[in-house]
């Protein structure tokens, strides 16, 4: 079952990659198992450095859809300087909707892309 997961995880990565012209990219994903309890976490980016990234998704199968999860993170990772950037200057009394905002955000574009590619 693990395998089939990160199979699955691998052909979605190589597809948005494509399709977000992220080739010049080296991106892979890895399963982990998230210790968060309060939600479930289904998945994490780590940039590594300029245009290397690890996405990580959850080990655990979930009811997300495992396309989605991945175009989620690689937006995160295409926002990643101007997130970093506005991060150290939010503050740690507004990290808290800093967070909010930044995660509305990219689940709104994730969607639109999503439903965009599923038109086309």
């Amino acid at each position: 079952m693990k395998n089939i997961r990160l199979n699955e995880a691998q052909a979605a990565l190589k597809h948005w990659q494509e399709k977000l012209y992220m080739n010049d990219w080296s991106l892979s994903v890895e399963l982990i198992n998230f210790t968060r309890t309060d939600y479930i976490q289904t998945g994490d980016f780590k940039v590594v450095d300029d245009k290397r990234a690890i996405i990580y998704i959850s080990e655990k199968q979930t009811d997300k859809n495992i396309n989605k999860v991945i175009l989620h993170e690689l937006i995160h990772v295409l926002l990643w300087k101007m997130d970093s950037f506005c991060e150290k200057r939010v503050g740690s009394n507004n990290r808290d909707d800093y967070m909010k905002l930044l995660e509305e955000t990219v689940n709104n574009l994730t969607e639109k892309i999503y439903r965009f590619s599923k038109d086309q």
